[in-house]
């Protein structure tokens, strides 16, 4: 279902610019920049909630392998980068004299950058577990951590391309 939320904006978003509404007088870039913060914010919550169900499974799983216990620390840190990223996409278009536009836009790229950095690390190190002990559960956690990972990617993505941002 928020998969489907997530397309049915970004399809809106894509109209709305294709068929010229969108224009670049102050009243449509604050509509683009709202449909855009919706989109980015969208996706990072999908992000959220597959990182939480990813965490979810791996405690009820294989509590006690310290691979799995790393990912389950990292992966929360991540949720925490995201919810600030969330946080930071509300001061966009504000009135905030100390952070301005740019410096919220970068904020946020630094903070789904380390959910990135948290996420990778997660798959790397379960990586080296499976290196050393075959298990399908160990598979299984592996392969919903990777699923995170490709979200947290698709994430930051997004936001650079709806934001114009990331070199």
């Amino acid at each position: 279902m928020a998969k489907l939320a997530i397309f049915l904006l970004f399809l809106l978003h894509c109209f709305l610019f294709i068929s010229g509404i969108a224009k670049q007088d102050s009243i449509a870039q604050s509509a683009t920049i709202q449909n855009a913060k919706q989109v980015v914010e969208a996706s990072f919550s999908e992000t959220i909630s597959t990182a939480q169900a990813a965490n979810s499974f791996a405690s009820k799983t294989s509590p006690a392998d310290p691979g799995v216990k790393d990912c389950i620390e990292q992966v929360s840190s991540a949720v925490d980068e995201f919810n600030d990223s969330i946080k930071e996409l509300g001061f966009l278009g504000g009135s905030d004299q100390q952070c301005n536009d740019d410096c919220h836009l970068s904020n946020i790229q630094t903070y789904v950058s380390a959910a990135l950095t948290y996420s990778s690390d997660c798959t790397d190190g379960l990586d080296d577990e499976l290196k050393k002990q075959k298990s399908s559960t160990l598979v299984t956690i592996r392969a919903k951590y990777g699923d995170l990972e490709d979200a947290v990617k698709n994430s930051l993505s997004l936001f650079c391309q709806q934001f114009g941002k990331c070199k």
